[in-house]
């Protein structure tokens, strides 16, 4: 699922910038002519942590947006409406894949954290972004541009976003 296509205005929460929203929210919002949704991140770099934002749903799944591309863009929070799902899931050994592709749902096999790996949508990079965490270390929405693969287990090779109605429905 790409976004929502109709929200009941009791539901409706915006914020008049997406990059105001806490770490971790998810959101949905227009981008020139493209409707986005996905997390609010932000990206370690030798500039300090510019905000960004991670797309979680839809053929981008897995690919990080930084601040310059969407300086003062409103989004909506939609956290509320929507969770993270595991496409096709069957897990694999992230050591032994090459390059583990943009959107893939890993897990340490030892702590209850789930990670997608990211690539960056202009320019270099690659990581992985915290979006299931009960652990303080390590909260949703965090970024980790080097994450040991070795010691991660695949669970599935894509994320998308549902309805939490239609995912609960499905357990």
């Amino acid at each position: 699922m790409d976004h929502i296509d109709t929200l009941r205005l009791s539901d409706v929460r915006l914020y008049d910038n997406w990059a105001s929203a806490p770490r971790g929210t998810l959101l949905q919002m227009r981008v020139a002519d493209q409707i986005i949704a996905g997390m609010r991140t932000s990206y370690p770099s030798v500039n300090g942590e510019p905000d960004a934002f991670l797309v979680l749903g839809g053929e981008h799944a897995g690919e990080m947006i930084s601040d310059e591309y969407l300086r003062g863009v409103s989004a909506l929070d939609v956290s509320s409406l929507l969770e993270i799902v595991a496409i096709r899931p069957a897990p694999f050994e992230c050591a032994k894949v090459n390059q583990l592709p943009h959107g893939a749902l890993l897990r340490y096999p030892d702590r209850d954290i789930y990670f997608v790996w990211l690539t960056m949508q202009k320019g270099t990079g690659s990581g992985a972004v915290c979006v299931v965490s009960n652990d303080p270390k390590c909260p949703v929405g965090t970024c980790v541009p080097q994450l040991n693969k070795n010691r991660l287990i695949g669970i599935a090779t894509k994320v998308d976003l549902r309805l939490r109605e239609l995912a609960e429905k499905a357990n």
